[in-house]
């Protein structure tokens, strides 16, 4: 087994710690003197439901089989939106990008989603704020999508994942490949200023050949947005169950061929006219949606509301409760529904999440690095840089660190190598539990 390679996203940092206190995350987040200041903030929104449960998917989400839970869920988020909005340190955050994703947040009725809507709008200064909805083919009809448009939604995002018809069928995923490419049509014409599809490479019947097919296919579209995520089949899904009993399909591809499938759709994005915007999203215009900017640029805060989404306020890095009755039960008691947080992030580990985050979104800059601490990062974290360097995930070029196209593929390795004041001595055994769990060993 490769201990250096990391298939679960690094996703914050500092990591979780068990020790800390979630019953005083209020106290944590709005009492403290603030850690740091940034212009602008992205704002999650997680909607854990979907009509149809694919057997690969690794995100927490619920069939979407009992509208009495949908409706709770709404009323709880709104009832966080409006606690976060209540506290002078978030209520003047300038939000710079929402994100409602999922799951599947077109599940929820067109009323529920223009509460959601007029909600943030209410509590939260979105003036030029680019607003993306991930959207279902089959329960984003053209009136939900033009509610969406009207309530100042600039972007929807749809996941193709594949357009072979076995594979979609074997891996019970929702929707024709030619209902895909009508949906997106549809969407296109509705005025959303980007309209963005999901692509999986690795799926289980799905040759690298046929990936590749799929990817002209979307690119001819002319998308403004296309997503390139690389498979991973985890133990807790049914996929991962299916194949240990040999009732699924194994991977398509080997680990060479994965990283040589990544390499050629990376260079097949690049020559026709998209930019990478972070290691697995590329558009062709790319201050279009500034989400993953702002999100893993690694500096300030990150919003991020509903069950089991990861957030960073005020030197905290916090996960919302799972459990959907959870996270309910807690919001109707009027307390914030954290399950994990990390200690406060101290001086070293601010640098250190300026380096982590940054390369997810595939480069750093020195002069921005400089300004904000004072330090040339190529001397903080000079050991570092030259075996990077020179083990070829990252060049130089100006201002900037860039992640070449073998340290896209490895972003994650590249990024724990910074983890240093929390990962001095320690396995790489053990880092990988830690990642994978985003918890401190």
């Amino acid at each position: 087994m490769n201990y250096t390679s990391y298939d679960v996203a690094v996703m914050n940092y500092p990591l979780f710690d068990k020790r800390e206190d979630v019953s005083q995350a209020a106290e944590k987040f709005f009492k403290a003197p603030p850690v740091e200041k940034r212009a602008e903030v992205p704002l999650y929104i997680h909607v854990p439901f979907c009509t149809s449960l694919c057997d690969f998917c690794i995100y927490h989400r619920n069939l979407a089989s009992q509208p009495e839970r949908i409706e709770a869920y709404v009323d709880a988020l709104l009832r966080e939106i409006e606690m976060y909005a209540g506290e002078p340190y978030t209520c003047q955050l300038p939000i710079g990008s929402v994100f409602i994703g999922g799951g599947t947040p077109t599940v929820l009725t067109r009323d529920q989603l223009i509460r959601i809507l007029d909600r943030l709008h209410q509590s939260f200064n979105l003036k030029g704020c680019d607003i993306t909805v991930e959207c279902h083919t089959q329960n984003a009809n053209l009136e939900k999508l033009i509610a969406l448009r009207e309530h100042g939604v600039t972007r929807v995002s749809t996941g193709i994942q594949t357009l072979q018809h076995k594979a979609r069928r074997d891996l019970h995923m929702a929707g024709s490949p030619d209902a895909l490419i009508q949906w997106l049509a549809m969407a296109k014409s509705i005025g959303f200023s980007g309209v963005s599809a999901d692509l999986m490479y690795g799926l289980p019947g799905v040759s690298q050949e046929e990936f590749l097919q799929d990817l002209d296919q979307a690119i001819k579209l002319q998308l403004s947005h296309l997503s390139v995520y690389k498979t991973a089949v985890f133990a807790y899904t049914k996929l991962y169950r299916e194949q240990q009993k040999s009732m699924s399909p194994p991977a398509a591809l080997n680990e060479t061929e994965m990283r040589e499938t990544f390499y050629q759709a990376h260079d097949k994005l690049m020559t026709h006219g998209y930019e990478l915007i972070s290691a697995q999203e590329y558009g062709r215009e790319k201050g279009l949606i500034r989400f993953w900017d702002l999100t893993y640029d690694g500096y300030g805060d990150n919003l991020s509301f509903g069950p089991s989404s990861f957030g960073y306020i005020n030197g905290y890095c916090y996960q919302n409760e799972s459990e959907l009755d959870s996270y309910v039960k807690k919001l109707q008691g009027r307390v914030l529904p954290v399950s994990r947080i990390s200690r406060r992030i101290t001086s070293k580990q601010l640098m250190e999440r300026a380096m982590v985050m940054g390369f997810r979104r595939g480069a750093v800059s020195l002069f921005r690095f400089a300004d904000t601490f004072g330090y040339d990062l190529k001397q903080i974290f000079s050991e570092v840089i030259h075996r990077h360097i020179k083990q070829g995930y990252v060049t130089a070029v100006g201002d900037q660190l860039i992640l070449t196209r073998k340290g896209l593929y490895e972003q994650g390795k590249v990024s724990v190598d910074y983890m240093q004041s929390i990962f001095q001595g320690i396995s790489n055994l053990k880092r990988k539990l830690c990642i994978g769990s985003h918890e401190m060993p």
